[in-house]
């Protein structure tokens, strides 16, 4: 297999057409999807990846996103999803996922307890209500502040947190917070 990088810039105006872009595939391993931020209207709304079962890493920064669906990209180790709209995001099938950078959308709930891979995690400006970073065992650091409704965040063991973090200072962890 090949990595491949897939680079889009848009000038004044995205086609209709371009509004959904269905990336279908199936050698590629890594999708660059990087839009002009100088532009506006001008970002991808959806992304259909569902037949892109090598896909290894994608990176999807600064668009409009409202969802995204990676239930079927197993080997996915890294996923760039940050400045979008997602209200939710699903990576439970992503067991091979190293690195998560979802901060700067709606994200209001993110259970990571199927990820034990996990190294980093950028998650902060959403607005997370739970967080579960239960059974990662190999966690290097995260990231979480600025979500203001996010007082708990669920661990295996509170007592062997060894990895670097960054939450805000109302938050703390715990093995049940009742997620």
């Amino acid at each position: 297999m090949f990595a491949f990088a897939l680079t889009l810039t848009l000038f004044k105006v995205v086609p209709p057409e371009l509004k959904l872009l269905c990336l279908t595939l199936l050698t590629f391993q890594t999708y660059h999807i990087f839009w002009q931020k100088s532009r506006t209207n001008s970002a991808l709304t959806s992304i259909d990846v569902s037949k892109n079962l090598a896909l290894e890493n994608l990176h999807m920064e600064g668009n409009h996103l409202m969802s995204l669906d990676l239930s079927n990209n197993s080997a996915l180790k890294l996923l760039d999803c940050r400045r979008n709209s997602l209200s939710s995001l699903d990576v439970s099938n992503n067991t091979a996922l190293v690195y998560l950078f979802c901060d700067q959308n709606q994200i209001t709930s993110l259970n990571l307890s199927n990820n034990i891979l996990l190294k980093g995690i950028n998650c902060y400006e959403n607005q997370l209500t739970s967080l579960n970073l239960s059974n990662i065992v190999s966690l290097s650091w995260i990231s979480c502040e600025k979500n203001p409704l996010l007082n708990c965040i669920q661990v295996s063991n509170v007592n062997n947190i060894s990895f670097t973090y960054y939450i805000d200072e109302w938050a703390s962890f715990s093995e049940d917070c009742g997620i």
